[in-house]
């Protein structure tokens, strides 16, 4: 009967609905990075030639 027990703290098992909760969050966690990273990608991209474009005419 002791075997259905966990021997120490960290083998304390895992029920799949705190399995998919955690999931989701990391989940949520990877879309917002994206999202953020993909902004900011799209803005370097608009960004950069505009100020090169600038720098370039106010520098001749």
């Amino acid at each position: 009967m002791l075997t259905n027990f966990p021997a120490r703290d960290i083998d304390e098992p895992v029920t799949r609905d705190f399995l998919a909760a955690q999931l989701s969050q990391m989940e949520s966690r990877i879309q917002d990075r994206l999202a953020t990273q993909t902004r900011w990608m799209v803005a370097m991209i608009i960004g950069i030639p505009t100020v090169t474009v600038a720098l370039q005419a106010f520098l001749t």
